[in-house]
């Protein structure tokens, strides 16, 4: 208001000193940075450039979260099967399907959809990942990545807590103050965009229900003797193991490689569930990367750290493989698609 009141005093002074080219030039100046001040200070008066700024904020963050689970996804599998919220056939749907909704209420609120609604949707989810993270804490303590990010930006269980609770009252702002809704009656845009946000995860990371197979169905030959020949020194805490007597699981896995962290959380969760023989991993990478490697995978296994040629030649050149092994003798093996539960569970004569 004051800002109008000096620039329609400008516009009197100018007249009144008209009779002064100079004068004049000098106020007509003031007047036209005065008038720009005012459209200024109104545009900053307005909530909706703020508004739109936090829905663009907010969703891109759904959508930053959604997909940097999606690849790789199996992490994200794996942690509800460890928390005990999903099991191993239906952890993958569960896992798409959560995705799906970050994409979908991210897209809906950065698109200006059912604002009020889109946010309550989203509070709904923030608090429903705040209890499992809640859950998570008292379960397994406040350690390792929650997967909030995938594996893209670790975070802890608390730090994912922290930053929902940061969110939450942006979501509210919208949802309080955002009235305006997308120009167009969105009847059709909505049902496609959920069914895209459904389908895309699925799309991106298929189910392969084919995984689980009969033990002798892998590409790879099972029943002849393991090269222990290869291996003349493995021991385990300096204590020499005989691998041609009794039963062994040896996982082979890189220090960094991926797919080999994902394997060594399964088998982590897989021994919580199960009882399974003697787990001795065989690493390939420098030792001083091992003691990150159990705690971002939590598989605390005794450990053989072996950089030799050998272990290429065991591993097939690829990694990870995990080897079952009963009497020196290679009952089943495993690669990164193949080492599922119920494999290794038909393998081990166990139910699932």
């Amino acid at each position: 208001m004051l800002l109008e009141r000096f620039y329609f005093l400008s516009r009197i002074d100018i007249f009144k000193y008209s009779g002064n080219l100079a004068i004049c030039k000098l106020f007509y100046k003031r007047k036209a940075r005065v008038y720009f001040m005012t459209k200024l200070f109104e545009a900053f008066t307005k909530k909706d450039w703020l508004l739109a700024v936090l829905r663009f904020f907010i969703g891109a963050l759904f959508l930053f979260s959604g997909f940097t689970k999606l690849v790789p996804i199996e992490p994200f599998e794996l942690k509800f099967i460890e928390l005990g919220i999903a099991g191993w056939t239906t952890a993958p749907y569960f896992a798409r399907l959560l995705i799906a909704a970050e994409i979908l209420l991210g897209t809906l609120i950065i698109l200006n959809i059912k604002p009020r609604l889109v946010s309550i949707l989203i509070i709904l989810l923030l608090a429903f990942f705040t209890l499992y993270l809640g859950y998570d804490i008292l379960k397994n303590g406040n350690e390792g990545n929650c997967g909030c990010f995938g594996t893209t930006i670790a975070m802890t269980p608390l730090e994912s807590i922290i930053k929902n609770i940061l969110l939450l009252p942006l979501v509210i702002i919208v949802m309080v103050y955002n009235k305006k809704e997308f120009v167009f009656k969105p009847f059709l845009l909505i049902p496609i965009l959920t069914i895209v946000a459904i389908v895309l995860p699925f799309v991106i990371y298929p189910v392969d229900d084919n995984v689980e197979m009969n033990i002798n169905s892998n590409t790879d030959r099972v029943g002849y003797k393991f090269p222990v020949e290869l291996m003349p020194d493995f021991q385990i805490n300096g204590k020499k193991i005989d691998l041609t007597k009794g039963e062994y699981i040896l996982p082979y896995f890189s220090l960094q490689c991926s797919h080999c962290k994902s394997a060594a959380y399964k088998l982590h969760i897989i021994s919580k569930q199960h009882k399974l023989p003697p787990v001795y991993m065989v690493l390939l990478g420098n030792p001083d990367w091992i003691p990150e490697f159990i705690k971002e995978t939590k598989a605390d296994f005794p450990y053989y750290s072996f950089n030799d040629n050998n272990f290429f030649k065991i591993s097939g050149n690829s990694f990870p493989k995990v080897y079952y092994i009963k009497d020196g003798i290679v009952v089943a093996k495993y690669d990164a698609l193949t080492f599922q539960e119920g494999n290794l569970m038909k393998a081990l004569g166990q139910k699932q």
